[in-house]
């Protein structure tokens, strides 16, 4: 039994270190926690709620992209680009909205705060 405690511990531990994890696949509210990351398909819809002030995201860039705009977080687009480590985005309210109702399958990582690099 103590080693099931432990385990089922240290477990919780791991997860907590790593952050919340979201599966956009379909239209879903999840609380959004300090950090995570959003795997994105086309045609989600996901609120995570809970989100005051800046949000560091990457994987995105806020710079002009032409027809490849694959994500709407708020009210603005964001083109997909891995390379990109630190677009920050003001929420509004309590709530980021993300929505992907075109493109390809991807994967975005979140965190409350801001870097010292902006994309």
């Amino acid at each position: 039994m103590m080693l099931m405690v432990l385990v089922a511990s240290s477990l919780l531990h791991h997860v907590l270190a790593l952050g919340a994890v979201h599966d956009c696949s379909n239209t879903r509210t999840e609380p959004a926690g300090v950090s995570g990351t959003v795997y994105i398909e086309a045609g989600c819809h996901l609120t995570l709620n809970g989100i005051t002030g800046k949000v560091n995201v990457q994987g995105i860039c806020d710079s002009p992209c032409g027809g490849d705009v694959q994500l709407l977080i708020g009210s603005t687009d964001y083109c997909v680009d891995k390379s990109c480590l630190s677009t920050i985005i003001d929420t509004e309210g309590n709530d980021l909205v993300i929505r992907a109702d075109r493109g390809e399958d991807i994967v975005i990582i979140y965190y409350l705060g801001m870097s010292h690099t902006k994309c």
